[in-house]
């Protein structure tokens, strides 16, 4: 990620099985107005991935719903358990408060409903994504038989 004055310029890598949604997702941040967001969109999960671990992408859209045996929540799993700890923003059509405690639970840093989607709301998710701390020295909490990741190295 690089900043032109006061413009950010962001590689972003969007998982979804969709087009149009990756369409939309890329004309509502051609509005913000500071930001400069190259969009590469992925319909297939390994593709999106190496793209991803290759350094091709400074932010994750995922979509949780892929069209494929393998879900959104699954493919964040896959990510953070791999040691991956760039930022994760989560979409879905469904309002669930079980799924998004699940994204959260999993290491999304953020989550948007697709039926609420506009620039504002996506210039302040992305905000929240890019300054989250780093996961790389992540506090464990154990519990019983539970161990907690926290990313704040506290």
């Amino acid at each position: 990620m690089e900043s032109y004055g006061d413009r950010k310029h962001i590689k972003a890598i969007y998982l979804d099985d969709d087009a149009g949604q990756a369409h939309l997702l890329a004309r509502f941040l051609g509005k913000i107005d500071w930001l400069d967001a190259d969009v590469h969109h992925y319909t297939r999960p390994d593709r999106a991935l190496a793209a991803l671990l290759s350094g091709k992408g400074d932010l994750l859209f995922l979509d949780h719903h892929l069209g494929t045996a393998e879900s959104g929540l699954d493919v964040l799993k896959e990510l953070r358990e791999g040691g991956y700890d760039g930022p994760i923003i989560m979409l879905t059509n469904r309002d669930d408060d079980m799924l998004v405690m699940n994204f959260h639970w999993h290491g999304a840093d953020a989550y948007l409903c697709k039926s609420d989607l506009d620039p504002a709301r996506i210039a302040s998710t992305i905000q929240v994504a890019l300054t989250l701390p780093h996961r790389t020295s992540p506090r464990i909490l154990k519990d019983q038989n539970r161990t907690f990741h926290y990313p704040d190295g506290q």
